[in-house]
């Protein structure tokens, strides 16, 4: 026995989260960069603030632009193929995802009916979103001797993970901002130690795409590093 299943095309969601957040990061930034200003005396000039938001803004853009057509190819290519022994998922810059149906450890669904396939291994899953086509049939089939449990969806992980990425600018803002070494160096290093990891586990992923592991584009993630770096070497000088 082989078959294949796909995701309906026309059911691809909009990230609704992502632009909210966009916005509310345009409102929070300016305030919070000159409130900083305010506090160090006003030493920076505005167009300097302006020339770095716009700039952050361009890059906040291009990314989101990215991730859309990216999670839309991922959409309309993504394939499940279940066999007598094995389940494969097949998505667009992704590496297959084999798993042996002996390495299954339980099966669970949320609250929107997204399927996860577990392994004993935390980094070894399968999702199965709701809108694949033939969605009921591969409930069935996975039902047979393993039973599916329900799990309470965490509505708010997706809203914290943006709230986090929103801190991150802020944070990337007020060391730029500040003239304060106290603040600027070891604000400045956590940065820095968050980000080189960030960005070496973006590259281990097997869940993320190649075109995010790309020497251009760890390059221009790692160059958000230097105004810090130049920073944090001017407080201390």
């Amino acid at each position: 026995m082989m078959k294949c299943y796909k995701l309906d095309p026309e059911a691809f969601p909009r990230n609704k989260v992502m632009i909210s957040t966009l916005i509310l990061f345009l409102v929070i930034a300016p305030v919070t960069i000159f409130t900083v200003d305010c506090i160090n005396g006003n030493k920076i000039d505005g167009s300097i603030i302006m020339l770095q938001m716009l700039i952050f803004l361009v890059i906040i853009l291009g990314s989101i632009r990215k991730n859309v057509k990216m999670g839309r190819d991922r959409w309309l290519f993504y394939e499940l193929e279940i066999t007598d022994n094995i389940i494969v998922n097949r998505q667009y810059h992704i590496d297959d995802i084999v798993i042996n149906k002996n390495e299954i450890c339980g099966i669970i669904v949320d609250e929107k009916g997204t399927l996860f396939i577990k392994t004993s291994d935390k980094n070894k899953f399968i999702k199965i979103p709701i809108n694949l086509l033939g969605y009921e049939e591969v409930k069935e089939l996975l039902s047979q001797g393993i039973s599916i449990e329900l799990k309470k969806d965490r509505w708010y992980k997706g809203y914290l993970l943006h709230l986090l990425n929103i801190l991150i600018g802020l944070v990337f803002f007020c060391i730029l901002a500040s003239d304060n070494k106290y603040i600027v160096v070891p604000i400045g290093v956590i940065f820095s130690i968050v980000f080189v990891w960030d960005c070496v586990r973006i590259q281990r992923s097997k869940y993320i795409e190649k075109g995010f592991k790309g020497r251009k584009q760890t390059l221009l993630r790692l160059m958000v590093l230097i105004p810090v770096l130049v920073k944090i070497s001017k407080v201390i000088g």
